[in-house]
């Protein structure tokens, strides 16, 4: 079997795009205040990730729409890279094939609240540090610092959804316990995700807690979005496959791990 040159680019294409929402959900499971540098690591993968996969959905339903046909560049570009859009296209698509209701797009604010962060990001905070520190005019096309408005608009909403009073409480006492006793015998200076100074390891230890919380139930938020572009692409593909339509790899080789109930995303094994 010879495998054409653009059915090479799409195969390497679709395994890019694997690996960057993987690489970027993996970064999410261990990101904390003491190591930003894996939020902005989880951001720059997760949001090239998924608008590549918003980009794959583009083409295979241009595809469909037109006998086998590639869109050209300007076409393609013409989307932009505004991850918002593209989930409605998305969204669209799959409402334009009537696909099954397995994976429909998630539709609760935190979700859409993932989307708007690294929406952001890829259109106006990639560089938001180095805008910053020179004072850039870039700095009025963001919505401020991406860790912050993470941890506002992501993190606090799972706070207040998976963050039970009672763990709370427990996490608390034992964090005034532990902290109190290290303050004792230490100096703590430090900040959180927002920029709060942190001068006790009581509030340390209480921040830690959170992120533990927020580590855990981010990436699923994450996934169930992957998941939905996944199926799309991979219900696309079998449509152009039953109408013969060539030079598309099998798409499933790279997405088939996401299509799984959401208990299974919840484990985080996926990537």
């Amino acid at each position: 079997m010879n495998f054409s040159p653009k059915f090479i680019a799409l195969n390497r294409e679709a395994s890019l795009a694997q690996e960057l929402v993987c690489t970027g959900v993996l970064a999410l499971k261990k990101a904390n205040a003491a190591e930003t540098g894996l939020y902005f690591k989880a951001f720059f993968n997760l949001s090239n990730g998924m608008e590549r996969m918003g980009k794959l959905i583009l083409i295979l339903d241009y595809m469909l729409e037109n006998n086998g046909s590639f869109p050209s560049d300007k076409e393609l570009r013409a989307i932009g890279h505004d991850l918002s859009t593209l989930f409605e296209c998305a969204r669209k698509t799959r409402k334009k094939h009537a696909f099954s209701n397995f994976a429909v797009f998630p539709n609760d604010q935190t979700s859409k609240a993932v989307i708007e962060c690294l929406a952001d990001f890829a259109k106006g905070s990639r560089y938001y540090n180095l805008d910053f520190v020179t004072q850039s005019k870039a700095l009025g096309k963001s919505a401020g610092d991406p860790i912050t408005m993470w941890r506002a608009r992501v993190g606090a909403p799972i706070l207040e959804q998976h963050y039970s009073e009672k763990r709370r409480a427990k996490d608390k006492a034992l964090a005034q316990e532990q902290g109190s006793a290290l303050d004792q015998f230490s100096y703590t200076l430090h900040t959180s995700e927002t920029g709060s100074l942190i001068t006790s390891q009581v509030d340390r230890l209480i921040l830690a807690a959170e992120t533990k919380v927020i580590q855990r139930w981010a990436p699923f938020y994450c996934l169930r979005l992957i998941r939905f572009l996944a199926k799309v692409i991979m219900d696309l593909h079998n449509e152009c496959f039953s109408r013969g339509i060539a030079n598309i790899p099998w798409m499933s080789e790279h997405f088939g791990k996401f299509y799984n109930e959401d208990d299974y995303l919840k484990r985080g094994s996926i990537c």
